[in-house]
């Protein structure tokens, strides 16, 4: 379900979060490495002193290595706090996110039976009301029956067979549900 994953992948985010609060508890380092070439075929006109200084041919290499560490620790503390109070939230909203899927499967899962307890007693009440009607229309073969009576039968069977028809669409929407809150695509074999 996309809520849980949604809140897994939130936890993993705060907890990044909080690593990166305690990191601001040390310094910060940095390393510098500059590299140059220069060759020159020609003397500079330009050199009119005897102690030139612009050097034509040159290699030089520079190392340097910085430091920079913010003393500001009360502030980094309640940051850390903060970091590790967000994390606990996103743990209980996780939390909640898996006792609410769990929730809506059950209740897919309950919808999915009293849809199939309906279409059985749709189908019972169906079956028992085209017996009458084959009970009235064999009355009525032999002149003992009523015209009344035999269509009164046959509208109860009708209402009852659409009865049905509404109460397996209703079953396989209640199966289509489950298979959603899932994620499985559910089938009969």
């Amino acid at each position: 379900r996309p809520e849980a994953r949604m809140a897994e992948a939130g936890v993993k985010a705060r907890r990044v979060q909080e690593k990166l609060a305690r990191t601001n508890f040390l310094p910060d380092l940095g390393a510098v490495v500059r590299v140059g070439y220069g060759y020159a075929n020609k003397a500079d006109r330009d050199m009119r002193t005897l102690y030139y200084t612009g050097r034509l041919n040159y290699s030089q290499i520079y190392f340097g290595i910085a430091l920079s560490w913010n003393l500001d620790f009360h502030n980094d503390a309640f940051a850390l706090q903060k970091a590790r109070a967000e994390r606990r939230e996103t743990e209980y909203l996780r939390e909640a996110a898996r006792a609410m899927l769990g929730l809506e499967v059950e209740q897919a899962y309950r919808e999915v039976l009293d849809a199939e307890q309906q279409m059985s007693f749709s189908a019972l009440a169906r079956d028992r009301s085209w017996k009458l009607v084959v009970s009235e229309q064999t009355s009525s073969s032999i002149g003992a029956g009523n015209f009344a009576d035999t269509s009164k039968a046959l509208t109860a069977w009708a209402e009852y067979e659409f009865k049905y028809f509404e109460a397996v669409m209703k079953r396989n929407t209640a199966i289509a549900r489950l298979g959603r809150v899932t994620g499985t695509a559910l089938t009969e074999h």
